[in-house]
This record gives structure tokens, C-alpha cells and sequence, in this order.
């Protein structure tokens, strides 16, 4: 899976890229694209690179949606397994409780 995962991220790349200029700032549109290269880091052990983009995309999130939103939901799974990734057990139980 790391190999397509890694073909994957500059097509993910270019899609955040390509929603930053065609939607507003802090569209959620925005985040799900967010949301969607940050798990491909963590498929390709990359999750120090991920962590200032998943904490955009949960901004954006928290900000367009109530608490218990499915993509809020999907966020908050995604920080546990970044944080579980880089051995910041406490913040991965912070996301859990969520």
C-alpha cells in the first residue's frame, strides 16, 4: 500500500493546491482535501509532515460543522492515528474522548 500511497501524494498535493485557489479561504471544501493528504502521509510514514495540515483542516471543520459531524468524526480519527504515529500518546486520547 506505501507504494500507491506515495504515487499518490502529488495528486493530493495538487488538489489542495488546486481547492486553496479555486475556493474561499477556510472553505470545509478545503478541509476535506486537508484531511485526504494527511492520510496518505500517514501511509507513507510521514505523520510530523501531516500534523499542520490536519490541525488546518480540523479548524476549518470545526468551524463549518457541529460537534458530531461525520467529517468532524473523520478528523478526529485521523489525529489519533497521527498522534499514535508520533508517540504523543496524551493528544491521541484528547481526539479519542472526542
Amino acid at each position: 500500500m506505501a507504494g500507491r500511497a506515495e504515487e499518490a501524494l502529488p495528486h493530493h498535493e495538487e488538489a489542495v493546491a488546486t481547492a486553496r485557489r479555486a475556493l474561499a479561504e477556510g472553505h470545509w471544501h478545503v478541509g476535506a482535501y486537508l484531511i485526504g493528504h494527511v492520510q496518505t502521509l500517514l501511509a507513507v510514514d510521514r505523520a510530523a509532515e501531516a500534523e499542520p495540515l490536519l490541525l488546518e483542516a480540523l479548524a476549518i471543520y470545526e468551524g463549518h460543522f457541529e460537534p458530531g459531524h461525520p467529517r468532524i468524526a473523520t478528523a478526529w480519527k485521523t489525529a489519533v492515528r497521527l498522534y499514535e504515529a508520533l508517540g504523543r500518546a496524551d493528544e491521541a486520547a484528547r481526539y479519542r474522548v472526542q
